[in-house]
């Protein structure tokens, strides 16, 4: 992991790196941006993945029009557990920071997710969830048929 910071202009440079093959992350504050856009040499980066063997210009395009999602789950029965909600970006390749995100849902029911990016998304919901299930990038997949 090499931090990378961007300078006012949007411009950064990152210094020499061995051939090889990276994954490109872009952070920033929670509900800030999103990327609309990563290419290297003209072409996409759709999983965020560059190989690298020669110099190359990166374009990312970033944008500040995020979407909002909120809303209300029922529960199965009155005394279940408030939950969670499990948002999976559909089209989103494995990997990619955001593909899946998620909320705590409150006693009522009532969910927020913020600034998300726009997008579609399978939303799931559940009494309860070990987060570390999330890190498979197939757990998701088993439910979206329901």
């Amino acid at each position: 992991s090499i931090p990378v910071p961007v300078t006012p202009d949007g411009s950064f440079h990152i210094p020499a790196l061995p051939p090889g093959r990276y994954r490109i992350n872009i952070l920033a504050a929670a509900g800030s941006i999103y990327v609309k856009s990563l290419r290297a040499a003209g072409r996409e980066l759709a999983d965020y993945t560059l190989d690298l063997n020669a110099s190359a210009q990166l374009e990312i395009v970033v944008s500040t029009k995020l979407a909002k999602l909120n809303g209300t789950v029922q529960r199965s029965q009155p005394d279940s557990l408030p939950g969670f909600i499990a948002l999976e970006k559909i089209g989103a390749p494995s990997g990619v920071t955001g593909q899946s995100l998620t909320y705590g849902v409150a006693d009522t029911g009532a969910f927020d997710a913020g600034a998300i990016a726009p997008g579609n998304y399978r939303l799931y919901a559940f009494e309860e969830l070990d987060l570390i299930y999330l890190r498979d990038p197939n757990f998701l997949k088993k439910f979206a048929p329901r």
